[in-house]
């Protein structure tokens, strides 16, 4: 579920905060979600962040459009076009639990928000560690994706291949499969791309003296 109207500004010159809170369809804060901006139209990273105890953040960015992106385990992800002029306060942004009923999404390239192909985008994979209900350590990961130019019937052959895998893995990628030739260059951790920054999560679990070492 997205929301599709902008968020207006005056306009005015400098750095500026957006600020907001993540809560879920009960009005229950999240904390720990995942809050991201994005550049419009390219989709370049420009902040992120980690929701705090009340599921408040807070972001700095200059003047422009973006993309505002939340997510968090167990929730359908919200996507909302902001245009940042002064500090801007987006209010909650409620998370809701995906249905068993949604249809199935159709993966088809004309459909994305951002065209990829030939480009550099970025994934974030974030990981909270946590110790009688309170988050002890906090990380998200980064990987620069660069997609291959490849035609357009190299991928419609590929969905029709690996559709129904698809629906199951992060951002349609499956790049522990056949999903690895949609991409010249990735910089950046493999398990990152997967969905969890694994060495980061181990090198912290040996830190705290959870694992030998």
């Amino acid at each position: 579920m997205g929301l599709c109207c902008w968020a207006t500004v005056v306009a005015a010159q400098g750095e500026y905060r957006v600020q907001g809170t993540v809560q879920n369809a009960k009005a229950e804060a999240l904390e720990a979600a995942t809050v991201v901006l994005l550049m419009f139209p390219d989709s370049n990273l420009a902040a992120y962040t980690l929701t705090a105890e009340l599921g408040q953040y807070q972001l700095k960015v200059p003047q422009g459009r973006y993309l505002l992106q939340v997510s968090y385990v167990g929730y359908a992800p919200q996507s909302l076009p902001v245009a940042v002029a002064r500090d801007t306060s987006l209010g909650p942004i409620a998370l809701e639990a995906p249905s068993d009923s949604l249809p199935l999404i159709e993966i088809t390239a004309a459909h994305l928000p951002v065209q990829l192909r030939g480009d550099t985008h970025i994934l974030w994979s974030a990981a909270v560690l946590y110790r009688d209900g309170r988050p002890l350590w906090r990380h998200i990961g980064e990987a620069r994706m660069t997609m291959a130019d490849f035609s357009d019937d190299y991928l419609d052959g590929y969905l029709a291949r690996n559709g129904a895998q698809l629906e199951t893995t992060v951002g349609g990628y499956m790049l522990e499969n056949e999903g690895v030739r949609l991409f010249s260059r990735i910089d950046g951790d493999y398990f990152t791309v997967l969905g969890l920054p694994l060495l980061a999560v181990l090198r912290q679990l040996a830190q705290i003296g959870e694992l030998d070492t």
